[in-house]
């Protein structure tokens, strides 16, 4: 089973659709944890703007866990903190950078007593249509290109379950 959690409108062929506004596959308020999935049941996790919306970041991170299936994998898109459409109060309540994966949820140091949940397969700088053609040159050395101050729109982490 895959899943595209917090879909809105934006459906993924071949994915539950879960949210709980719009006309998703699933109806379920993704902030009332546990999900109703069982343990290690599920294959593949589509979050696209959707963490930077809830309440419990920590203990989202540790549902993922929870339900995906040993080596299942997780796909995450969130705005990048200096993106112009990140800063939204009361809705985005997390703000991300590249570090936030690359150092923080890689080294596990703040999750689960420091055991590594989750091994990075991909992480890069992602942008809608008007700016695809930064990607090549954003994703040489995306820590680099956070640093240097250069534009961003979005992060993408993808990664798998430990």
């Amino acid at each position: 089973m895959k899943l595209n959690l917090g879909c809105g409108k934006k459906k993924l062929a071949g994915y539950t659709n879960v949210d709980m506004f719009g006309e998703p596959d699933l109806k379920l308020d993704l902030f009332r944890l546990p999900w109703p999935w069982e343990d290690n049941s599920i294959d593949e996790i589509a979050c696209h703007h959707f963490l930077e919306h809830v309440p419990d970041f920590r203990s989202t991170w540790m549902e993922f866990h929870r339900v995906l299936k040993p080596g299942g994998k997780l796909w995450i898109r969130v705005p990048n903190w200096r993106c112009p459409q990140a800063p939204w109060p009361e809705q985005h309540r997390h703000q991300f950078s590249i570090y936030t994966f690359a150092y923080h949820i890689n080294s596990g140091v703040d999750y689960d007593l420091g055991r590594k949940l989750f091994e990075t397969v991909r992480l890069r700088h992602w942008y809608g249509a008007k700016l695809r053609f930064l990607m090549p040159f954003a994703n040489i050395h995306p820590l680099a290109w956070d640093w240097l101050g250069l534009p961003v729109s979005e992060i993408e982490w993808i990664g798998k379950k430990l």
